[in-house]
Order: C-alpha cells, then sequence, then structure tokens
C-alpha cells in the first residue's frame, strides 16, 4: 500500500498501523521519464514531496533458517529509508540521486519474526522534482527453497494474524 504526503502519522511504520486507507498498487511506483509505471505517484509539482509504502509479509512459525539471510533491494528516487516493523534498517547515505537497479541492497534479517511483518519504505523528493521511484525485491540464499505458503504477501490479514494456509 502507498500514500503520498507531506505529514503523516509517526508510527505509520509500525505493524499496528491501520493502512486501509491508502492506495494499493503493483510496483514499479513513481511517475517522470525514466521508467514505465505499474502505479502512478503524484509528481512533487503538486508540493507532495514524501511518498510512503508498506508491503505486509506473513512468515510461518518457526521462521524458516532459509530466513537467516534476507536482503531487501531498493531502487528508489531520491532518497529511501526502510523499516522493519517499525524499526529503521536503512538510510539512504545520498540525498539526492537517480533511480537504478538497484539503488542499495539491505539486510532485513535481524528484523522478521514469525507472523505478521511490514515492510515500510519512505522516498522523499525535492521540489520540483521531474521524477520520483520505488521498487523492492526481497531475495534469500540458501540450499533448499521454500516451499508452500511459507512466505505470503496475500496470506496475512491486518489484524496482525496471519492467515492459515
Amino acid at each position: 500500500s502507498t500514500t503520498a504526503a507531506n505529514n503523516i502519522d509517526p508510527n505509520w511504520a509500525a505493524t499496528s498501523f491501520a493502512d486501509g486507507g491508502w492506495q494499493l498498487g503493483a510496483t514499479r511506483l513513481g511517475y517522470g521519464p525514466d521508467f514505465v509505471y505499474a502505479t502512478t505517484l503524484p509528481a512533487s509539482s503538486t508540493g507532495l514531496l514524501h511518498h510512503w509504502f508498506r508491503l505486509h509479509v506473513c512468515l510461518p512459525s518457526p521462521v524458516p533458517a532459509a530466513l537467516a539471510a534476507v536482503k531487501l533491494k531498493v531502487l528508489s528516487d531520491n532518497t529511501a529509508e526502510v523499516f522493519i516493523n517499525g524499526v529503521k534498517a536503512y538510510t539512504d547515505p545520498v540525498a539526492d540521486h537517480e533511480p537504478k537497479y538497484w539503488n542499495t541492497v539491505v539486510d532485513i534479517s535481524p528484523g522478521f519474526t514469525a507472523g505478521f511483518n511490514v515492510i515500510a519504505v519512505h522516498v522523499t523528493n525535492t521540489a520540483g522534482s521531474s521524477d520520483a521511484a520505488m521498487d523492492l525485491d526481497i531475495m534469500y540464499t540458501s540450499s533448499s527453497p521454500l516451499t508452500g505458503t511459507a512466505v505470503s504477501t496475500s496470506g496475512c490479514v491486518c489484524s496482525t494474524t496471519c492467515a492459515s494456509g
């Protein structure tokens, strides 16, 4: 889910935050000439300089050992902050850069827990910018693949529990 606003609830990255009123959209999200976007975001010319994104991830209990090394690849324009379950996992060291696959790779495995998890990303843009972008890719390495419903973005319900099956 995504929203664009200059001011937002300070608890927006927490698992308990209600994002039901946010727009749903497929990645790649953004606007401008760099890419074709699956979901178009409001341009900075409208005065909106901040874009907020949340992805629900449901993990079984116990969390599979394969998830001991989970990486999040991030494309952003201009700059991004990444939160896992409300805890900041990454701040982009460059205040203004162009999007590329991938601007950074973040180790997010320490923040994941069994059950309901939230990956939250805040992308900041500059006034008058011709573009903004955000895309994510979760990857892991393991000698055995995850099977069944081990990782599900559709099996979670917003009550912070995971659906079975």
